[in-house]
Formats: C-alpha cells, structure tokens, sequence
C-alpha cells in the first residue's frame, strides 16, 4: 500500500544573512571567550560532532477551499543546510518525492558559497527522474527528482526549495522537527481556511519545547509550530523506527464547511469502503472451480480457510505494485489468479474471495505494521495504515491471514503485524477494530541438538534442529529459497555459532513441509578446526558454538530508545559430547540461571555414562523492552556472558 508521507527534511534561512544576522545574534548569547570566533567557527563550536547543521528547516502547507467547496492544498518546502566540516559531500545528493498524489509545481536548488567576500549561487545539476525501487518491487507509483549540490565545502550552503499540489486532503503527511543532521531551527506551518477544521497529534516531544501558536489572519487559521536546537535523529541498535520516539507532528483535515473528512475512524473506514465496494462484483467460474477441488475433502470451515489460505501462499507470488489509488484498491481476484503475482491487497482480494466462494465469512482488513506506532482512534487517517490482511471468522475467532509471508503458519498473523490494530471491512455501514494478537514465545521455536566428537584440538559431529514458527517461516526462506552456498552460510547464521569458530557446514538435508503448520527440521555435519585448547596432558572445551545476547547489555546512561525484537522467542539447544577413551573429566561448569518474566535463560551440565550433556535455554517474552527493565537485562547478560566463558576440563588417563 502506498504510503505518501513526506518526511524530507527541509532547510530554511538565506546564507546571504547567515554571516550577519546570524552571527550577531547567535554572538549575543555566546560567552566571551567565543565572541572572537568567525560565523561559521562558532557553529562548528555549537555543533563539534556534526559534518553538517539545518540552519533551519521549513514547511508551510496552504488548504484553500474553492468552487463547489473543493479543497485545494499546496505544500512549500525551505530548506538550508550549512556544512561545517570536509566529508560533507555525503549530503550533496538530494531528491524531491512525488506521485500521483503530489504533484511537484516547482524546484529551486542551488549552493551558496563565500568568494573573496560576496555570496555567490551555483544552481544544483543532474537533475534525474526515476521511480523508487525496493527489493520484491515491481512497479511503484512514488518517484522522485535527484540532483546534485556543486561546491559542497566547509561554510557552504545547499538551499532547496520546492512548492507542490497534494491531490488527496487525507494526505497532509507528516513532520519531523528533527532530521538525521542537527537542526537550528525548526518550523512548520498551516494556514487554514475559516471553514475547514483540522486536528493534530504530536509524538516525540515529551522532552521537547516547542512554540505553538494559532491565530486568525482574514480568513485563514494559522497553526505554527517552532523549535530550536533539535539533534539529530537517533540510531540504535533494536531501536523501533523513528516514528517511535523522535519529535514529529501530524495533521489532518477533519471537516469542511461542517461535513466530515477525517473527523473520527469512521470517516477514514468509508472512505476505504468507497475505493473497494466494487471489487470482486464478478468472479470467473474457474475460481470457484478450484476452491470447490481443493476443499472437496475438508470438513471444517477451519480446515477449508487452511487449504485455501496455503494455496495462495504456494501459488501467488507477493511483488509489490502501486499506482496512485492503486495503492489502496486491491486487484479483482480473476486477475491476480491470472498473473499469479500480486502485492498485499491483490493477495488479499484473492483470500477474501476464495473463503467467500467457501461460504466462509472473510473480510478486507487494513493494517499498520509495527513500523507506525499509531492508532485508529489517535490518528483517524490513511497514516495509520500501510498494510492489508484478510480476516476470516470461524466458530466465533477471528483469523488474520496476511499471505504476503509464504511460509507463515495458518493461524498466526505475520510478526510484522503483532499486536497491531486491524481495521475489518465489514459492509457499508459497519467494520471492526481490534487488535492483533501477540504471538508467545512458545509458538517460536528453535531446537538444536547436536552429538559432538573430538579430534584432538578439532570437534565434528552431527545435528538436527527444529524450526517452529516464525523461526520455521525465516529459515524456509532463508534455506530452501536459497542456492547450496546460501543454504549453508545462511543455515549457520540461523544457528547463531559464532563467526569466529570458522566453523564447516559439510551437509545439509531437510524435507520441504507439505504444509506450513508443520515444523521444519534441518540434518547437518560439521566441523570446527582448533576449537579445543590443549596442554601435554589436558584439553579444554566450550559448549557454547552459539552465544546468544553475550554482546547485548545496554548502555543505559546513553540508551534513548526501547530495544525491540521481531518476535518473541524459545531457543533450545543440546550439545552431547562423547568421552574420549583416553580422556576423563576434571572440571565441570556449574549450572547457571536467570529468569523473569520478560527474558532468562538456564544452562545446565550433567553426565550420563560416557558422555558429558550441556541444555541451554533462552526465552524472550517481550516484543518491546522498557527502559525501566534494562538493569535486569543487563544483569542477565552479565550472568550469561560468564556462563559462555566457561569451559570443560579433560585429564588424560
């Protein structure tokens, strides 16, 4: 589904003042042991650790009303990027997003550079049109304009600045007061007519000031937003995405001239009803052929969902496809049972359809995945969702069928949409809310066992492990999907073993599942050179081929955001060793535990006739962890990380 938001980041101030009111200014306030400093000294002062600042970044978006009461918006962009340091050249490649719903009416883009004291302008080049790719896309309606800055050099500045015509009032978008360089200054503003109301949300900003203002100009509302000194965005590791936690505001048009837009959920669902209410009027005889075959023997409608919903798994392939409103009208299900390709509304029509043609009750269903932290009742717009599922009910339970995944288990909703709030189609009138549920931990399983055997300082052996789950959807794709050399560097990454050991994948057989409620299991020989460390008379041996989480404690006085994992999560594994003959155990690890709620692990050791038997356990019952549960995840994988370091001492006889 199409996403249209805007999230460019902007730049707004001329340079032609920058070294004069700026600097005065920005004088005024800086102790005097600074007020010596050159203009552009004193912002690489300000900002010691940045390549590059937005000066000021700017947007001003006008909604107008005209004839029939049609509602015009048009959005100006301003912005201005000052760059303090060499290796700034990095920002010089700009674009400008546009599609069918936003129509660019103009650009201007060009550097400012100081020559023998005058400001002089060199016009941005290159500029090239293309479309917006991503892997598994085949055509996508969103584009954009790329070009390049000249002269990017310490003192110089980039200034963009583009009008454009948004077609769809529902598509006001979305802005962030921050961006991925620091910023000065921040803006945003919109100017209303009298007799069109808006609403808006802002996230982020908790710890944030921001001026706002709204007054009345003639006949227009003024909404400003301003802020100062922002930092850059924040990247870190098993962060959500930025729409989590950094500082951006979205608004939306609620009325015109007192008739509802986007007043509540309600408005947002029939306007999504009024693009799919003709799709799938008429479906071809051949449809309703195949389902009436592939369920002749089914005797449950849970059953049947199950038949149908693996067949458009196995027979469909998911490729993105957007086109303007494209994006949000699914493809009649006679087409896509043409093509047999399809993106996640054309893969849903075809699953709606074949559950009706099974007198199953199912239903279009649209979805935001965990990528927008937003809700219907928060956020009451088309930015709430970017993602469509059916919904099938059987027996009084709800079944969220999301096909775009091929190796999913009936059943289970993709991890993407866990815990998410679905919107059901249901008719005209009416439609659904309610959330998605999360998957526990114990529907995700990976289960390794393996049989060691030593060879001096090197280790082989065999193993079997279990995939269940999500686990068992990621490795399908990630095994069967792939050619031999993918299989195997692929399959030990699934195993986690660590990159170090430089361990050797020397077979790997699995049977394809006929199913995707059954579990995967995977046969594997290896060897690791070296991995033992050995004396005269005594070798030293670690279990642990994988460690998991040892290089995951949080640095909690610098830590900004949640950490968050795909999906909640088991992870068995079993190494047997067998005695050496000539070999006999001098020292055993001690058996090591940590456990909550959300996460622990357990590692224990034991003998059993002649072989030494290591079972470790780690669980995660979390998607989200908060900062307030940080301490006890780092004392864990401190516990964890000594528990890793430990190793098995044999004595020769």
């Amino acid at each position: 589904m199409i996403r249209l938001i805007n999230t460019h980041t902007g730049k707004w101030i001329s340079l032609s003042l920058l070294f004069n009111i700026l600097f005065w200014a920005e004088l005024v306030a800086q102790p005097q042991s600074t007020k010596s400093l050159s203009p552009l000294a004193l912002m690489q002062s300000n900002f010691p650790n940045a390549k590059a600042v937005f000066t000021s970044k700017k947007k001003v978006i006008t909604i107008g009303l005209g004839k029939n009461d049609s509602v015009s918006v048009i959005a100006e962009n301003r912005f201005e990027m000052l760059h303090l340091r060499h290796r700034s050249d990095q920002f010089a490649t700009e674009s400008v997003p546009f599609s069918r719903f936003n129509q660019i009416l103009s650009i201007n883009a060009y550097t400012m550079v100081n020559e023998n004291g005058k400001v002089k302008s060199i016009k941005a080049q290159d500029f090239v049109t293309g479309s917006v790719v991503s892997k598994n896309w085949f055509y996508d309606d969103y584009k954009e304009k790329t070009f390049l800055f000249p002269s990017i050099e310490p003192g110089a500045t980039t200034v963009l600045h583009y009008k454009e015509a948004i077609r769809e009032p529902r598509f006001l978008g979305v802005f962030y007061l921050n961006s991925y360089v620091p910023v000065k200054k921040s803006e945003y503003v919109l100017m209303v007519h009298q007799d069109i109301k808006i609403d808006f949300k802002i996230y982020g900003a908790e710890k944030l000031k921001i001026d706002f203002t709204k007054k009345r100009v003639g006949e227009q509302t003024v909404y400003t937003w301003k802020a100062s000194n922002l930092a850059e965005y924040k990247s870190e590791k098993d962060a959500p995405n930025i729409s989590y936690y950094e500082p951006h505001i979205i608004a939306y048009i609620t009325h015109i001239k007192g008739k509802s837009l986007l007043a509540n959920h309600a408005g947002l669902y029939h306007w999504y009803y009024g693009m799919v209410k003709d799709v799938n009027k008429n479906v071809l005889p051949e449809i309703k052929a195949l389902v009436d075959t592939l369920t002749k023997n089914d005797k449950t409608d849970s059953v049947k969902a199950k038949t149908i919903f693996h067949w458009v798994q196995s027979n469909i392939k998911y490729i993105a496809i957007e086109d303007g409103l494209s994006g949000f009208i699914p493809r009649s299900a006679n087409e896509v049972y043409k093509n047999r390709y399809g993106d996640c509304k054309d893969m849903t029509s075809m699953v709606v359809t074949m559950l009706k043609m099974a007198n199953i009750p199912a239903y279009l269903t649209w979805i935001g995945t965990r990528k927008l932290p937003y809700s219907y009742n928060d956020v009451p717009t088309p930015m709430v969702d970017n993602h469509m599922i059916a919904t099938a009910k059987i027996d009084g339970h709800h079944f969220f069928l999301d096909a775009t995944d091929s190796y999913v288990p009936f059943g289970m909703p993709t991890a993407m949409i866990q815990g998410k709030e679905a919107m059901i189609g249901i008719d005209s009138l009416n439609y659904e809310i309610m959330p998605v549920p999360v998957m526990e931990s114990g529907r995700n399983v990976i289960m390794d066992t393996c049989w060691i055997d030593l060879d001096n300082e090197d280790i082989s052996g065999t193993g079997s492990v279990l995939f269940k789950g999500y686990y068992k959807s990621n490795s399908s794709f990630e095994v069967i999907e792939q050619k031999d050399k993918e299989q195997k560097d692929n399959f030990l990454k699934l195993l986690g073993w660590e990159e170090k050991l430089n361990p050797t994948i020397e077979s790997l057989t699995y049977r394809k599942v006929e199913n995707n409620d059954q579990h995967l299991t995977m046969q594997y020989d290896f060897r690791i050179g070296e991995h033992c460390k050995t004396t005269k008379d005594e070798l030293f041996l670690n279990l642990h081929l994988d460690r998991r989480l040892q290089h995951e404690s949080i640095q909690i006085d610098k830590r900004k955001t949640d950490r968050e994992i795909e999906y909640q999560f088991n992870d068995f594994r079993c190494a047997i060793v067998n005695l050496p003959a000539n070999y006999q155990i001098d020292f055993m690890p001690s058996n090591s535990n940590f456990q909550t709620d959300k996460f622990g692990f357990t590692i224990e050791y034991e003998v059993i006739g002649n072989q030494i038997v290591m079972k470790k356990r780690i669980y995660c019952n979390y998607l989200f962890l908060k900062g307030a549960e940080f301490y006890a995840w780092n004392e864990m994988v401190k516990k964890l990380d000594v528990a890793y370091r430990s190793s098995i001492k044999l004595l020769k006889k």
